[in-house]
């Protein structure tokens, strides 16, 4: 330990003497020892009582409990997490003699004392990572025992069997622990019953005691006390039933988890009280829900058509609890919403959306911006390396996070600037066919626009660094991380079959949220997070229900998730790909709706069909068109009808004169993505065969039609004869794998192909040669007296030494 001590000073000081060899050598030989222990400790050959052993040399003698903060390492949590049973309750009784100051210290040869308050933390931390461990998850016995002896110090401040009494600042520390043992999940539901029932119920015994009782008075107010002992007057009403139902179990959940918060820090304290009459009132709402059912029943023979007024409440007390920033919380509310998935409503839902929803004014909760997470902050210590003095730790993070923020400011800058140069840039890019654009084509009206634009995005960069004060960051951090949790609950809901109408009514609420995010870099986790969620929705494919959605409302949808409307161009294509996952999703629908109504797909998906081929007209003649190719790409992959309303557009298309040439290509890539499908799905239809056949004649006619020179205009670069020569091999082997006959004869097509690929090219050379060359010679001029002007700007002076200076603008940052 003494070697290891000298790396951790030696760590220190290398940061201002980085010359000298030695320190760093020793680093790098405690780092190669350390990890060369560790993979021999995860051997099979290796017993968990060795690796106990192992510990104890390293932690208790003739190591230090703070093991971790010495070498900086997390050695010790990884040789923990891989104890079995056995092992993890040899460990709790070691950390237990440690807590309770019954084992001692040895400090040398025949020399001991007791232990520090710092190391007794560390052994209370040690029990609160055990109590979670994975191999002890069905052992309620174990978790109680433990769990008790940790409140026994942080709630009623008392060491153990002794009565010993504890500091406040150690308490304080203990009791953090304590709520740390329900950050790993529970087998099942009624095992976290269990716990938290026997948790409140040690409460009780205790407070019987009146210097318990005393001095939890002292801690806290009388209201505190009053809201406790109307919470087990409750959860004893609700835990009457033998059998109880997955509603009764998620009150008594949620009742002891807020019940124990009670007795936390001020801001949990307040949050669980408010929560806990909500709870009482929603449990009152759903007993009458029931008893009112149940008369409405036997009087009419039916249900109650009218929705629970109770599960929308719970849901309001379910999104109040997880806005506060607490990973154990969030865990609870996860927990319980999987028990209430079958009793969610769609007004129910639609609260749980409003809160991702930017536009939404009527927004049900607020925020308490001096909320933290103190779980948060203790992955980040153990991450980090445990650290016997609390108050420092803060100090440090506080300053660490301060320095970060700074770091992270000075990157978002030129971030921010490449998007509002981007964004300045847009319709410039938009409007060009290639990838550069020519500053001689832009006319003063224009470029004056473009001057404006570029001028507001370099004033972003030259604002100044601390302009967004503390609390604004703060604030946006709380609103991400909170909407990221609401996220997460959508997740769960999509995990089972969610009707088609609420999945439907998501998409938009989720796409602003996108967008809103998107706009702002403080809400990249959010971004991520939220295209994630979107990609989740847009794969279900089993619904419970599809009542309420016609194909009438589909294409309601389609046309609202295609429709650029207000959004600009940079943000447009942003979220390109969360439409093309709408527009694949909002096809899957209908076929989904056309397959259960039995109805003739051709007529019944006939509406959507024709908003897929506006909008692919749209993408080959209109420069403005916003939506992207890969659009196109997802709905050619789908086996569905509307493909083959498709593909006589594409070959339209494709072989137009007056298309660019770039889209002509993209339109050849698409017919070959078209009939990869056709391989993938192996039609068998004779009503397929009869339109593909139509489709290949099509093609045929078009092709020789467009090369044969009957099109006087048409003309093509290259790319475009190696594009057409692959869709004809993918044609072909699509008729190969399926077994069909064709119409077309391909070694006659491709040899078309080689045969007028020079004319057709040659006819493209023939055109810009026919330019009129006073035309040619006149730019040409303008354009040297404009270089010149600008290499003299550029050198300074007006000498002969001239530079040839481009006049394209690189308009891809």
């Amino acid at each position: 330990m003494d070697w290891f001590k000298g790396l951790q000073t030696a760590s220190k000081v290398r940061n201002w003497r980085d010359d000298e060899d030695d320190q760093k050598m020793m680093i790098k030989k405690e780092k190669e020892l350390l990890n060369t222990l560790a993979k021999t400790l995860k051997s099979e050959k290796v017993d968990s009582m060795l690796k106990v052993e192992t510990l104890k040399k390293l932690i208790f003698h003739p190591g230090e409990m703070n093991f971790s903060e010495i070498t900086g390492t997390n050695f010790v949590k990884t040789i923990i997490a891989d104890l079995d049973k056995s092992g993890v309750k040899k460990m709790a009784k070691l950390f237990k003699g440690v807590l309770l100051n019954t084992s001692k210290k040895v400090v040398k040869e025949d020399l001991e004392r007791s232990w520090y308050n710092n190391e007794r933390l560390k052994a209370a931390e040690g029990l609160s990572y055990l109590v979670s461990h994975e191999a002890v998850k069905d052992d309620v016995d174990f978790k109680l025992k433990y769990m008790k002896l940790l409140m026994c110090f942080g709630f009623f401040k008392i060491g153990g069997d002794d009565d010993v009494a504890v500091s406040s600042e150690l308490a304080g520390a203990i009791k953090s622990s304590f709520y740390r043992c329900f950050s790993s999940r529970f087998s099942n539901v009624d095992n976290l019953l269990e716990v938290l029932s026997a948790l409140c119920e040690f409460i009780n015994s205790n407070m019987a005691n009146e210097k318990i009782k005393e001095k939890m008075m002292k801690q806290f107010s009388k209201e505190n006390m009053e809201c406790w002992e109307m919470l087990m007057k409750l959860s004893q009403t609700v835990n009457k039933n033998e059998n109880k139902t997955k509603v009764e179990k998620v009150f008594l959940i949620l009742l002891w988890q807020l019940g124990l918060y009670l007795f936390s820090e001020p801001k949990s304290i307040e949050m669980a009280k408010s929560s806990i009459k909500e709870l009482k009132s929603c449990y009152e709402h759903y007993k009458k829900d029931i008893k009112g059912k149940g008369k409405k029943q036997h009087k009419e023979g039916d249900l109650v058509e009218d929705e629970p007024e109770w599960i929308e409440v719970l849901v309001e007390v379910l999104l109040s609890v997880l806005s506060t920033e607490s990973s154990i919380l969030r865990s609870v509310v996860q927990c319980v919403f999987r028990l209430l998935w079958e009793y969610l409503t769609p007004n129910a839902i639609g609260q749980i959306i409003s809160v991702l929803d930017p536009d939404n004014e009527n927004n049900p909760l607020t925020y308490n911006d001096d909320e933290s997470d103190d779980s948060n902050e203790f992955d980040d210590e153990i991450n980090e390396g445990e650290n016997g003095d609390t108050k420092n730790q803060s100090d440090e993070n506080d300053s660490d996070t301060e320095v970060e923020d700074d770091e992270d400011e000075d990157m978002k800058t030129p971030e921010q600037l490449r998007l509002a140069v981007q964004k300045a840039l847009g319709n410039a890019v938009m409007d060009s066919d290639a990838e550069s654009i020519d500053a001689d084509m832009i006319d003063e009206e224009e470029g004056r626009k473009l001057d404006e634009a570029l001028s507001e995005a370099f004033k972003l960069f030259h604002q100044p660094r601390n302009k967004k004060s503390k609390e604004e960051k703060k604030d946006k951090k709380a609103l991400s991380d909170f909407r990221i949790r609401v996220l997460d609950l959508i997740d769960i809901y999509l995990e089972k079959d969610p009707p088609m109408d609420v999945c439907l009514g998501m998409i938009a609420p989720l796409i602003r949220c996108l967008e809103f995010s998107i706009q702002d870099n403080q809400f990249k986790d959010l971004e991520n997070r939220c295209r994630k969620t979107i990609k989740i929705l847009t794969k279900v494919r089993k619904f419970s229900s599809t009542e309420n959605v016609t194909i009438g409302i589909l294409c309601d949808y389609l046309k609202s998730i295609i429709e650029k409307g207000t959004r600009s161009h940079f943000l447009f294509q942003a979220i390109g790909d969360v439409i093309t996952h709408c527009g694949s999703f909002v096809v899957h629908c209908a076929t989904k709706i056309v397959t259960q109504t039995k109805t003739s797909e051709n007529e019944s998906l006939a509406s959507l069909v024709d908003i897929y081929k506006e909008s692919l007209q749209s993408f080959f003649q209109n420069r403005n068109c916003s939506v992207p190719i890969i659009f196109f790409h997802s709905i050619l992959q789908i086996d569905w009808v509307g493909n083959y309303e498709l593909a006589p557009l594409l070959i339209e298309n494709a072989f137009n004169s007056t298309v660019r040439q770039f889209r002509r290509n993209e339109g050849l890539e698409l017919l070959i993505g078209f009939y990869r499908t056709l391989k993938r799905s192996k039609p068998e239809s004779e009503v397929v065969k009869i339109k593909l056949s139509n489709i290949e004649k099509l093609l045929n006619k078009t092709i020789i039609n467009s090369l044969n020179g009957n099109h006087a205009n048409f003309t093509a670069k290259n790319n475009f004869f190696l594009i057409l020569k692959k869709l004809i091999n993918n044609i072909k082997a699509f008729h190969e794998s399926c077994h069909l006959d064709s119409s077309l004869d391909f070694n006659k097509l491709l040899n078309t192909i080689s045969t007028n690929k020079s004319n057709v090219m040659t006819k493209s050379k023939e055109i810009d040669v026919k330019k009129p060359i006073t035309e040619v010679s006149l730019k040409s001029k303008k354009n040297n007296k404009k270089n010149k002007r600008k290499s003299e700007q550029v050198n300074g002076d007006h000498g002969t030494q001239n530079k040839k200076i481009k006049t394209k603008t690189n308009v891809n940052l």
